[in-house]
């Protein structure tokens, strides 16, 4: 008995290994590549102190429907489709007590880009922590992309640039010195630019989501994992779909 619930618990850590490397590695090289992922908790820095982080992560992609995609017969997406992937790195430097400010740059397989940002922290109650949030980025890209048609798969050339305005409002507990939880929502809007295949675009997209994530913390050293779940839109179905994030990240304070 108690070996086939090892055998089971084992099989489950198995099971969530493989889900965070499929997240991580699946998807493909998809052009513009925007982060959704905060990896923040409700506390603030405190005056005087730094934190340099790096992260890899899940990344929200953006995708139309061209003239090519049309002739061969529009097809639903993977969900794939709407996500890339990225490597960050951050500085955040604490300039008050509750108050931090942020400069991050990104690489994507096909281009990158940066976010500047601010974090206050609004409210700390014992091991609780409420902050509020907001940045600006800008990314640019080029590269292809294979779309999903009825008739055969499609590769689609796209040269694209970005920006993104971004609020948040993460909220944080504290169990432990070394552990804590946080989460919030957060509102993603998006304008795009560039060319697609064969069309001109010239659109803005607004994502609305929340996200989950946990920090250890060691020392000064610190190290997180993050899921989002962002409501998006699909050109494809002229609908919208909820499609999940996840990230890695890992930092130093000083």
């Amino acid at each position: 008995m108690i070996m086939t619930v090892l055998a089971s618990a084992g099989a489950a850590k198995i099971r969530f290994a493989a889900a965070i490397v499929i997240l991580l590695a699946v998807p493909g090289c998809a052009t513009m590549s925007t982060p959704v992922l905060r990896h923040e908790t409700g506390e603030s820095l405190g005056t005087g102190r730094f934190r340099a982080s790096a992260r890899y992560e899940t990344t929200r992609t953006f995708a139309a429907v061209s003239d090519e995609i049309v002739s061969a017969g529009v097809a639903e997406q993977s969900t794939g489709t709407f996500r890339g992937t990225l490597l960050g790195v951050q500085v955040a430097a604490g300039i008050h007590a509750n108050a931090d400010v942020q400069l991050a740059g990104f690489l994507t397989p096909t281009g990158g880009g940066w976010r500047v940002g601010t974090k206050y922290t609004v409210k700390r109650q014992g091991p609780l922590s409420i902050a509020a949030m907001m940045g600006y980025g800008a990314l640019s890209s080029a590269g292809s992309q294979s779309y999903l048609t009825q008739a055969q798969p499609v590769e689609i050339q796209q040269t694209l640039s970005s920006t993104t305005l971004d609020f948040s409002s993460p909220v944080s507990y504290r169990f432990s010195p070394t552990l804590a939880a946080y989460s919030g929502l957060v509102l993603i809007r998006t304008a795009v630019s560039g060319s697609f295949g064969s069309m001109v675009v010239n659109t803005s997209q607004t994502d609305f989501g929340a996200n989950l994530g946990f920090r250890l913390n060691i020392g000064r050293y610190e190290g997180d994992i993050e899921a989002a779940m962002m409501r998006v839109y699909d050109p494809f179905t002229d609908g919208y779909r909820l499609i999940p994030f996840l990230g890695l990240g890992a930092s130093m304070v000083f």
